[in-house]
């Protein structure tokens, strides 16, 4: 998939977003697949659950991104959360063993001196009723109402930066 360069449009620069699945190829990865797949608002890509990757990417100089991932939040199963995170190089905070967590994730980037001037996280609760428990057609659903979120996300943040 290769991810569309805003600068080529007509008219003055746009403001660049990325938009990245997070984690090891679940929610966050369909979502970016969708995303690519749709008409172009923003770079588009899916990166693994760690921060090396994300700071390599993030190097391109955006304005803003947007993480998409599962991620326990305490809401119930299926909810879509979205968090501006406390900035990686201060956030004291430590994901629990095992878990991926975008905001670690994050804190490489923020020592490399990186991070965009806006950095949105669109989670969804994981849970029993998320996972194997889910139709295709559930799974599909939740999918669409995610792509359909960050489009908003990413059409506020061109908004506002533009």
């Amino acid at each position: 998939m290769t991810p569309m360069d805003l600068r080529t449009s007509p008219g003055p620069p746009r403001p660049r977003i990325l938009v990245t699945g997070f984690g090891a190829g679940g929610f966050g990865a369909a979502v970016a697949r969708g995303l690519a797949a749709g008409p172009p608002l923003a770079d588009v890509i899916d990166v693994p659950a760690n921060g090396l990757d994300l700071a390599c990417a993030l190097r391109r100089g955006y304005d803003g991104a947007i993480l998409v991932t599962a991620a326990p939040r305490g809401a119930p199963p299926g909810t879509l959360t979205v968090l501006e995170p406390l900035d990686p190089r201060t956030d004291g905070r430590r994901s629990r063993p095992g878990e991926p967590d975008p905001v670690e994730a994050l804190r490489p980037v923020g020592e490399l001196g990186r991070l965009p001037g806006r950095v949105l996280l669109v989670c969804r609760e994981p849970g029993q009723e998320t996972t194997a428990h889910e139709t295709p057609a559930e799974r599909t659903a939740a999918v669409d109402e995610a792509i359909r979120l960050v489009r908003s996300l990413v059409t506020a943040m061109i908004a506002e930066r533009g």
